[in-house]
């Protein structure tokens, strides 16, 4: 039974000579001071109010950082999609924070807490996927395994979102006649999805070469999009708004100063925010288990 014992004894991580004291990470100061400016940004975002539109800035920014982390960042699925459930409340109080009572069904998205909801699915899809394809290594064809834990979990969280976000839904008038300006609602924000994934998608790697590569291929993209926003207005047959086009081009430098001063400050506290698709294997969102002992 010698054997035996060892094997548990490894197993559990008591065999093997001693372990290092893990070390105290210190943050640098370009990490806290880029904590400071980001958290003043946000604040600054608060003096921005609207009688109809609310905090709008502030919740479209935070929105942001937000559907980012949800679809590229570190975490379990259940976890990442079950705080878009909970963030519901949170976003409909900044859109609406002096609610009045609705005697007609809404007809248009943009000022709605759904325009918050929205937009944060788009940004969960579209940073989930663009940050892979536009991966030059085989990590991006390596899909991450589920176990059925993971993947009932997974299933909750959706269904969660929708049970939070269903209020915001059901406010909308279903007559065919406003379907054409839901489209054009829910074209904008999946143009602007894009344009977040493509600023993003850098940070989703460590190596210079394939950064490198994956910022070429993420200015590309970025440069095409408004021409895939005017080609699938055509399609759709709706209309064309240059408001659009115009948040589509300033919307890449304010993801910039949003994203990367946000993954200074968590380098620089040792917080590892975003998974690394170059990383061989890539990194999971968690750590597997040690295993039971052996019987």
């Amino acid at each position: 039974m010698d054997w035996l014992e060892k094997l548990n004894a490894e197993r559990r991580g008591d065999s093997g000579p001693p372990k290092p004291p893990p070390q105290k990470h210190e943050p640098s100061p370009v990490a806290i001071v880029a904590l400071i400016l980001l958290v003043l940004g946000h604040l600054a975002a608060y003096t921005v109010y609207d009688k109809h539109d609310g905090f709008s800035l502030a919740a479209m920014l935070q929105a942001t950082t937000l559907g980012f982390w949800i679809g590229a960042g570190r975490g379990p699925f259940w976890l990442r999609w079950g705080i878009m459930g909970i963030s519901a409340p949170y976003f409909r109080f900044l859109m609406e924070p002096e609610p009045w009572p609705r005697t007609a069904p809404r007809m248009s998205i943009e000022g709605s807490p759904l325009q918050i909801g929205l937009f944060l699915f788009c940004l969960a899809v579209v940073c989930s996927v663009l940050p892979r394809a536009f991966s030059p290594v085989r990590a991006k064809w390596q899909v991450t395994q589920f176990s059925i834990a993971g993947m009932m979990g997974a299933i909750a969280a959706v269904a969660w979102v929708c049970v939070m976000w269903r209020p915001a839904v059901v406010e909308f008038d279903p007559d065919r006649r406003f379907w054409t300006g839901y489209m054009e609602d829910g074209l904008a924000f999946l143009s602007l999805a894009v344009v977040v994934a493509c600023v993003g998608s850098i940070l989703c790697f460590d190596q210079p070469e394939v950064r490198k590569t994956v910022l070429w291929r993420a200015v590309g993209v970025w440069l095409l999009t408004p021409l895939f926003y005017f080609a699938a207005s055509w399609f759709l047959g709706i209309g064309l708004e240059v408001e659009i086009l115009f948040a589509i081009v300033i919307a890449y430098p304010i993801t910039l100063v949003l994203l990367y001063p946000l993954d200074i400050a968590a380098n620089g506290f040792g917080v590892r925010w975003l998974r690394k698709l170059d990383e061989s294997p890539p990194a999971d969102e968690a750590e597997l288990s040690a295993g039971e002992d052996v019987d």
